[in-house]
Formats: structure tokens, sequence, C-alpha cells
């Protein structure tokens, strides 16, 4: 276990592949991570304010909503570890807006109070949905919708959301994502939905229930990844050089290696390694991800809402999704005032087609019309921001590039992890132990 390991990230993926390393006695281990600070899109981090008179608030933000629902035994109770046991576990309370109604989650089973006519047709064409004959397997997301969720929810719901969350038509993507995350209701559930709000939630989604640390944000998490961890802040790598195994860095350092560990998003490594040939890196250019607009607000108000987090359909305003962090974790913000971030997503798809300051006031004017900020709500913080790399788009082109190019990089000897380096739709359970994977393979390839 001499020979030295290089992991380029120390986000979720990067961190756990470093200390499990650790933990089998892999002594040679760097991490590089190109920002001051670790845990990637896992951080967390504080607006200040200026406060009522001479007193000084600050409201925490993760960067994009994060909690830990994770059923994983291992992970959950290396997680708790990690704060010390300081973590609450809450019942998520999550709602839909459309078109001036708020509906309980998911709102395919909960259409109580729409218009009745709407409701109708959502109901008829489950129950056709439910009783056609199968064929063919779903060629795209469009035909999955329409055989599980029916034509009126598909196109009224399901279209509208996936062109501002996912920045492009549902036609245009896969199926090979939707596992759980997506409840096909029975006939009986639209039904009762659509009777009553009296309907069991944890019947109809993966999330019912999530634990959050108490102080620090989601990024508390990562403390014990990242404490005592071999990192080396501010080193972003320009040229990975796969024949002599050596890394160049922008502040003019180099590094050799003996084993590379990749959680860089699969565009940017490509990019920087001089060797990979045409093939490659177009494949690698047909890889889309979108990106995020994050608009965070202190308000100086209480009680914004009731929810966590709850999803806007209406295509006339901007964001698709908005989580509340101070319901997450009262510590997220001052006494007697909320945290609201909303997230807009654009991609090569959906290019942005506004300025951050357009975009915020464009939010807050959005949060108006929904009922969560009022007119004369004072704002004590605010922040625009890009996160530009947000979700991975399961297009069409996915699959066969991810083919070329992760056989690329194996035939390099370069293991890749995390959400952008296994170019999929990982949560951060799944990240941690997407690292832990590949630190087994490392010992165990070291054992044999």
């Amino acid at each position: 276990m001499s020979r030295r390991v290089v992991i380029l990230g120390g986000g979720l993926a990067g961190l756990s592949t470093a200390y499990f390393l650790r933990q089998g006695g892999w002594r040679d281990v760097r991490v590089y991570e190109r920002n001051h600070y670790a845990g990637g899109h896992a951080t967390s981090f504080t607006l200040p304010s200026p406060g009522r008179g001479n007193e000084s608030l600050a409201f925490t933000f993760d960067e994009g909503p994060h909690v830990s629902f994770t059923k994983d035994t291992f992970v959950r109770e290396f997680l708790a570890e990690s704060v010390g046991g300081e973590l609450d576990e809450q019942v998520a309370r999550i709602s839909n807006y459309y078109r001036g109604h708020w509906l309980k989650h998911p709102a395919q089973c909960n259409l109580y109070g729409l218009p009745v006519d709407l409701v109708e047709r959502c109901i008829l064409d489950v129950i056709e949905a439910n009783t056609a004959p199968n064929g063919a397997p779903p060629q795209n997301y469009a035909e999955w919708c329409y055989r599980s969720l029916g034509k009126t929810f598909s196109q009224e719901f399901t279209f509208r959301y996936t062109r501002k969350y996912w920045t492009l038509e549902a036609e245009q993507m896969t199926t090979d994502w939707v596992g759980t995350r997506i409840y096909p209701p029975r006939i009986a559930d639209v039904i009762r939905g659509a009777l009553t709000t009296d309907t069991d939630e944890s019947q109809h989604h993966y999330l019912t229930r999530f634990r959050y640390p108490r102080r620090g944000g989601f990024g508390a998490f990562t403390r014990r990844l990242a404490e005592g961890a071999p990192v080396a802040y501010g080193y972003e790598v320009t040229q990975v050089d796969v024949r002599e195994r050596r890394l160049r860095f922008a502040n003019g350092e180099e590094a050799g290696y003996d084993i590379l560990v990749s959680s860089l998003p699969l565009p940017e490594l490509i990019r920087r390694i001089p060797q990979a040939p045409d093939d490659v890196r177009q494949a690698a250019d047909r890889l889309v991800c979108s990106s995020v607009v994050l608009i965070s607000l202190g308000v100086d108000r209480a009680d914004l809402s009731p929810y966590h987090w709850f999803y806007v359909y209406d295509e006339d305003i901007p964001f698709a999704r908005v989580n509340l962090p101070h319901n997450i974790s009262p510590a997220c913000a001052p006494e007697g005032c909320s945290g609201i971030q909303a997230e807009i997503y654009f991609s090569r798809y959906r290019p942005l087609w506004a300025s951050l300051e357009e975009l915020m006031e464009q939010t807050i004017a959005g949060l108006i019309r929904i009922g969560v900020l009022r007119p004369d709500d004072t704002i004590l913080a605010r922040d625009a921001r890009i996160i530009r790399y947000a979700n991975v788009i399961f297009d069409h082109h996915r699959a066969p590039a991810l083919e070329v190019v992760h056989g690329y990089l194996r035939d390099q000897g370069i293991h890749y992890c995390g959400r952008y380096g296994e170019w999929a739709y990982l949560w951060t359970d799944d990240a941690i132990l997407s690292g832990k994977r590949v630190a087994e393979t490392i010992l165990s390839g070291e054992q044999d």
C-alpha cells in the first residue's frame, strides 16, 4: 500500500474514497480540491444581515435542498456519528403549487380541490392507463408518464415540471432514472385523493421522513469526512497526463500519481486529458448536465410557509422548487425570521433567459404571487448564485456516450465516483457509498 492514490475533487464521494482508503490502512492518499473548503455540493453557506437596529443576524442555506432520507443502516450510522448524534428526524412536509392550488404530495394522488373537470379527466385517464393491455416498453419518459400517470395529469403537471426542472421535453428523456422516484398510482389512489385530503402520503412517496443536523446546515454532515482528511485546497487541475501519470494545476504546481480517482464532472476530466482521442472527446461533449440559479432570501417574518419544500408547476413562474431552511432546522434562521431558497434551472437545452438581478426580482414577485411572501415583507439578506453542475440530464445521448467515456477511463486505469464521475442520479448517501466502493476496489486490488 505504498503507492500514491490521488483523488480529484473533495466532495462527498472524493472525501469518502480517501476516508475509507485510510480506514483500510492505505497511507499515501492525497485529495486535490479547487475550492478552499471541502464538501462539494453538500456544503452550506451563511448570509450575514445587518439585522434589526444594532442586531447582527445570519441565515444558513445549503447549496440546493439537501436532507438525509437513506434507509441504509451503514450510512445512517455514519452520518449520525459525523455530527455526534446532533441531528433531528422529521416527517417531511411537502406540497405542490398549481394555478392557485396547494396540493399534498405526490400530486397525482392528491387532486382534491382542483377544478372538477380537470379531476374527472385525470381519473378517467388513469383508469384507461391502468386497464390498457401491456405493449412494448416505453421508449421515452413521455410514454412512461402516459402509461403510469395518464395523459391529462402528464400534460398538466409532469411535462410542465419536466421543462422547468430537467430543462427539456419529456420525449427527449429516457426512463432509466425513474426507479422509485415517481409513484405510478393505482386507480383507488387517484379516486380517494380526488375526494378527500385524508390520504396516506407514506405509501405514495419514497421520502416520508428525513434527518438533518441541528446546527451548521447539511454541510455539518461532511465534518467526519473532511476533518483530518489529506486535502490540498486551492488546487484546480488543468491537465491530467495519463502517459506520465502526472497532474498539472492552475497554480503552476505539479504532482504525480500511481492510482487516480476522479469525482470531477466527466466532460471536465476528459478536456484535461491531452491524450484523449477524438471519439472520447465527442462522447464527453454529448453528456449534458443542467445548471441552477439559487435565489436565497432571509426574511424578517416567521412562518412564511408550513412546508419544508414545495414544487411549482406554473411555467410563468421561474422557479421549479422552493425550500425553507428554517423549517428544516430552526438554527438556519434567527428567531422570528425565515429563510427561503428557490431553484431556477437552465442548460444547453434551455439557456438562461435573464440576469441574476432580473431573476431575483422575478423570484420575489413569484413568491408574492403564490402567497409565500407579502409585498411589505422586509428582506434582510439576499443572494443569487449559479451552480454550474446540478442535475445529470438523462437524454437519449447519455447512455451510449457514457459507455465510451467510462470505457476509456477504465482503459487508463482511472477510477471514477460520485454523481458527476458516474454521471448518474446519485443522492448524498449514494455519493458516500460510491466513494466507499472505489476505496474497496483499490484495497482489494492491492491485496490481490
